[in-house]
């Protein structure tokens, strides 16, 4: 009902080409998602940044990003990997497929519609159903350990250290490193994009503001009020 077809031929269309096949849902379905996308007009097809974060990609870069939580306690609070900022969601999957980038603001948000899909559809290892997310751990040394997941927004990572041993053992230090902290960082793709609405913004900026931002999905309440800004009066 949703998609208009069966949801395989769905999928199949979105990982030979996410763009066309957004397009194509956009204009043969009448979908509450599809009018979402249709009403933010040239926002639907503004390319965003790209620089998907694949730190979880082997087990050498997890060590490296673990050895990173470790000694940067405040690294969690805006993170960045090989020097940049990155971004993290359903649109860089490690098992991702599609053939073409998803690379705008339409093709990010109707990946959550296709991972949907995925998680769906019979289990294919690392296509579809339980064997399309992917997860892990590692034991970094006697009493720490990293462990992450794909999860709904995107990479999470926890990062564990314990004091003492066994039932005695308590937790001396615990570094969660969420995906809200790599999309909304203040140098990322997100602020980026804020930047180019006027800082009073009209009804529609705030739809199309409240798109964007759902499309990275911050998990947690927001509200779009104008920019305020203090200037010290001169003359």
């Amino acid at each position: 009902e949703v998609l208009g077809v069966a949801p395989a031929v769905w999928l199949a269309h979105w990982e030979r080409d996410p763009r066309a096949a957004v397009r194509a849902w956009c204009e043969q379905h009448d979908h509450w998602i599809a009018e979402m996308l249709v009403a933010l007009g040239p926002l639907a097809d503004r390319p965003v940044p790209v620089h998907d974060l694949h730190a979880h990609a082997t087990p050498a870069s997890m060590h490296e990003l673990a050895l990173v939580l470790s000694e940067q306690p405040q690294f969690a609070r805006r993170p960045r990997w090989a020097g940049r900022c990155a971004d993290t969601g359903p649109w860089n999957r490690l098992h991702e497929t599609a053939a073409g980038p998803i690379d705008t603001v339409a093709t990010r948000l109707a990946s959550r519609l296709a991972e949907i899909v995925r998680l769906a559809l019979p289990d294919r290892p690392g296509r579809s159903g339980t064997g399309w997310l992917a997860q892990g751990a590692l034991t970094l040394g006697r009493n720490e350990g990293l462990g992450w997941v794909e999860m709904a927004r995107g990479l999470l990572v926890h990062h564990v250290v314990l004091d003492g041993e066994g039932s005695a053992a308590r937790v001396a230090s615990c570094r969660v490193l969420a995906p809200t902290e790599w999309n909304f960082h203040p140098d990322g793709a997100v602020a980026a994009l804020l930047e180019r609405f006027p800082s009073q913004p009209t009804d529609a900026d705030r739809r199309d503001i409240g798109v964007l931002v759902a499309a990275y999905d911050p998990c947690v309440p927001f509200e779009i009020d104008g920019a305020r800004i203090k200037e010290t009066s001169h003359a």
